[in-house]
């Protein structure tokens, strides 16, 4: 879990886990300046997360989004998007094999990407032993 000095941080995993020991704190978001200022998905999303009722407030909401260059794609020999997994690493092969750097990310978001995309490959239970560091990552 990651902790800030005064802040806290609860994940949908403890949301879920926590929800019957947390409060609804819906009185108090409907009568405080947040309400109405945040997205109302997000809050949805939130109320779903915390069995029907609002338990938290989602904070700093990101969207990642992957751009492609349709000129590097066409260098590449590559017709269309990849829409699964296998598409998307034969384009990253083929992109290489035309001298293109298949994927670039702003170093002030890599371990979001990172953590992101190895909490839906590897699953929460193994992404939240590796950052606690009770897990290593290997090749295997």
């Amino acid at each position: 879990m990651h902790k800030r000095p005064g802040h806290s941080y609860i994940g949908k995993k403890e949301v879920m886990r926590s929800g019957k020991y947390l409060l609804d704190i819906q009185r108090m978001y409907d009568a405080s300046p947040l309400n109405g200022a945040q997205n109302a998905t997000l809050i949805e999303l939130a109320k779903q997360q915390g069995g029907g009722t609002l338990k938290s407030v989602p904070y700093q909401p990101s969207t990642f989004i992957m751009f492609y260059n349709k000129d590097a794609f066409t260098k590449a020999g590559i017709t269309a998007v990849p829409t699964t997994w296998d598409e998307f690493l034969a384009d990253c092969e083929a992109l290489e094999g035309a001298g293109v750097i298949p994927m670039n990310v702003d170093d002030a978001y890599m371990a979001c990407l990172f953590g992101f995309l190895m909490y839906r490959v590897a699953g929460s239970d193994t992404t939240e032993a590796v950052a606690a560091g009770i897990q290593m990552i290997t090749a295997e």
